[in-house]
């Protein structure tokens, strides 16, 4: 964690919700360039924000245009997942939009290991992206969950603007009770982010789950 960001930690309590105001807005612009990031979208690398796209068709081709350029703010605009738009994150000459892409590679460095790859979790869905393929992570990780149940598992999500805490069906009703008690404003929704994951597990064979929630598209294209 920076100096910077350190004081937030300050502000962020485990038994109780704040309002937005509570919190520190301060946008905080990494300067540092440390993303390397290779992504081919869809059958043919079209990236889609938002389903059919711009909504508007080549006229010679009939394919649709993406809505990439939603990822970048728009002043006084909040975007497609009601995030309020951010002065780092404006259009400029030259500049790439943020995103919430967050693949993780994660390693197992004890010794005699090699770093052995033992987890590879990635997502789809806008601002949902961080929570769930956090989500998917610990389960695996901390929870002892194999890919499978990992990527099953009902999800949560909070980005703070909108103040909502989204969750999904069959989320533990003690947890939800809980999470209103402190102050959280829940809102059910039928499906959240779509991760994929595979795992190399303890046998060392090499698993993989497609995420249900993407209904007909979530079988593997081949093998």
């Amino acid at each position: 964690m920076t100096n910077r960001a350190f004081p937030m930690k300050n502000v962020i309590f485990c038994d109780a919700q704040k309002t937005p105001t509570g919190y520190d807005d301060e946008v905080l612009v990494d300067e540092i360039t440390v993303n390397l990031i290779m992504i081919l979208a869809g059958p043919h690398g079209q990236d889609q924000r938002r389903r059919l796209g711009a909504a508007v068709a080549s006229p010679s081709t009939g394919i649709l245009w993406n809505n990439e350029m939603d990822d970048f703010s728009t002043p006084h605009h909040p975007n497609a997942f009601g995030i309020p738009p951010s002065p780092a994150n404006f259009i400029r000459p030259g500049k790439r939009p943020m995103s919430s892409q967050s693949p993780l590679i994660i390693f197992d460095k004890t010794p005699g290991n090699r770093a052995k790859r033992v987890l590879a979790v990635g997502g789809a869905g806008g601002s949902t992206i961080i929570s769930g393929v956090a989500g998917v992570a610990l389960h695996s990780l901390l929870l002892n969950a194999n890919v499978k149940q990992a990527v099953d598992a009902p999800r949560l999500h909070n980005q703070l603007y909108p103040n909502t805490t989204s969750y999904e069906p069959n989320f533990p009703q003690a947890y939800l009770t809980d999470l209103k008690n402190r102050g959280h404003i829940m809102k059910r929704v039928q499906n959240l982010t779509v991760v994929t994951a595979a795992e190399r597990a303890v046998d060392g064979q090499l698993y993989a789950n497609s995420d249900f929630r993407k209904g007909e598209e979530s079988s593997p294209a081949g093998y």
